[in-house]
This record gives structure tokens, sequence and C-alpha cells, in this order.
């Protein structure tokens, strides 16, 4: 029994010892927080939390692989981030004409003066060269997350390359509700000059905005794919902080755009467009763990063959 006991701490010590433990304490934070956001009148601020512990526990993620290379990652996403923001509102390319709010309020804040000022405060500090921070980080938050699952779906780089857009540019049938046509907002984040022609049952939001999102994702993409660890993910036996994220934002995202956004064709929209991708990271898991519990006995050549 103590032998058992001591065996049983020793393989706790080991897992906090873990360089990837960062990864998941950041991500549970980051699910708690997340959590929090509907209940929270000051949805502007919390999601700022959201996006920074998002982004951080992604760095934590590459820093247990290799720190220089997890610095380049978050770098260069950022870099090309800032330029397709910065090309796309001042030319229109490849969203649409669109613009960043001057303030951003909340109809259920207890005090409209106090969260029109938060608000004010929060964008006008922290922006990168008028594309706000939040942006930037968001970009590499699910850009990193969906790299280093597509390598959990694919194992050649151009079709990881293809999952990885793919699942970026489907989180933006998520995001763009969530920040444009929340109930409770008097305004979105960002303001289309002609948001037609849009989804079925999601207005507000022009096609063209997610055309834009499927390039700048491909450009991503290739970034993350020079400059994230080549031994990023793979133990396929095991879950990694960043699949988890994709997983849990494939399905509470489509909760917290049906019930809390009050867009319910949104949630669909985003809940297909994410389905296969995430259908096929928990079979991938299953299938893992099955070989492992079950592995296949070699064969064993018959006497005299070679």
């Amino acid at each position: 029994m103590t032998l058992a006991a001591n065996t049983s701490w020793q393989g706790i010590r080991n897992r906090l010892r873990s360089p990837l433990t960062p990864s998941w304490m950041l991500l549970a934070a980051t699910v708690a927080t997340q959590v929090r956001w509907p209940l929270h009148w000051d949805r502007f601020a919390i999601s700022h939390a959201v996006v920074a512990l998002g982004a951080a526990t992604m760095f934590a993620h590459a820093t247990a692989h290799s720190r220089p290379r997890a610095v380049a990652s978050l770098l260069a996403t950022s870099l090309v981030a800032w330029l397709v923001e910065t090309v796309g509102v001042g030319t229109g390319l490849p969203f649409g004409r669109y613009r960043y709010a001057d303030h951003v309020t909340y109809t259920m804040c207890p005090n409209t003066r106090l969260c029109s000022q938060v608000a004010d405060a929060t964008h006008a500090a922290i922006t990168v060269a008028g594309v706000p921070l939040i942006v930037l980080l968001a970009w590499f938050m699910m850009g990193y997350a969906t790299q280093i699952a597509a390598r959990r779906i694919a194992r050649k780089p151009w079709a990881r390359w293809v999952w990885a857009t793919w699942m970026l540019a489907a989180w933006d049938l998520y995001l763009d509700p969530q920040f444009i046509l929340d109930p409770h907002l008097r305004q979105g984040w960002w303001l289309w000059a002609d948001p037609s022609p849009h989804l079925p049952g999601v207005p507000g939001i022009p096609l063209t905005n997610y055309l834009g999102w499927l390039i700048a994702a491909a450009l991503i993409q290739a970034v993350l794919h020079l400059t994230v660890p080549p031994s990023a993910p793979i133990r396929h036996r095991r879950w990694d902080a960043p699949t988890l994220f994709v997983l849990w934002t494939w399905m509470g995202g489509a909760v917290a755009v049906a019930w809390f956004i009050e867009q319910p064709a949104a949630a669909v929209w985003g809940a297909l467009a994410g389905a296969p991708a995430s259908l096929m990271l928990i079979r991938n898991q299953f299938r893992a763990a099955r070989l492992v519990r079950d592995p296949v006995e070699p064969a064993v050549p018959a006497q005299g063959t070679r």
C-alpha cells in the first residue's frame, strides 16, 4: 500500500514538473473566464482577459518545445495579422470595407457612463498602430491552436495547412456574431460599410468577410507551419491544451452564440463548419487510445521463412 501511494505521488509530482503543465493551468483559467463571460456586465474587458489567457496558453505550449520558435510564432503571426488588418481597414481588402468602433458600450451595464469610460480607455490604450492588441492576440491564439490540432488530423504538410486554414476560418462564424450581433451591444466592435449579401439568418456580416478570413487564415497558417516547433504535438494517445481548446471552442461556441448571443442560425453555421475537423480529432484520439489499450500483435513469420 505504501509503495503504491509513493508511486502515485511520484506520478503527480512528475506531471506537475512537466514543461507542459503551465499550458494546462492557463487553459483551465481561460475556460473558467469564458464561462464567466456571459454573466459579466463588462463583456469588453472580460473578452480581453479571455484572449490574453488563451494566447498565453498557446505560447506556454509552444515554449515547452522551443522558446525561440515560440517567440518567432507569436511575433510572425502578430505581424502578418497586423498587416492584414491594416490593409483591410485601409482598402476594404480582403474582408470588405469596415472600421473599428470608437467605443463599445453594453446596455446591461449598471452605469452607462462607467461602461463607456471603461470601453474608451481600454480601446485607446491597447492598440498597435491602430489595430487593437486583442485582435492580434486572437489571431495567434486560435491560429496556433488550429495548427496543432491539424497535426493530429493529417500527416502531409499541405493537408495540415488546409485543415488548419479551414478550422481558423470557421471560427469566425462564431466570432463575428459574438462581437457584432450581441443583443447587449449598442453597436458592434467593428462596423461594415455594406453588410450585404450575408449568410441566411446572419445579418450584419457580409459574405466577403468570410472569404477574407479564408485568405488571412491561409497566410497565417503558412507562417505558423514554418515557425511552430516541429515536435509540438505529437503524442497522439494524449490530449494537449491547444487541441482541447479547439474542441471546446467548437462545442462551447455553438451554445454561447445560440443562447447568449441569441443567434441560432450563426450557431448552426459555425457548428457545421467546425464539425468535420472536430469529429476527426475525436475519432483519431479514441482510435489512438484503443491501439494503446489493445496493441496489435506483430505477425510471427513461419519457421524457415525469411
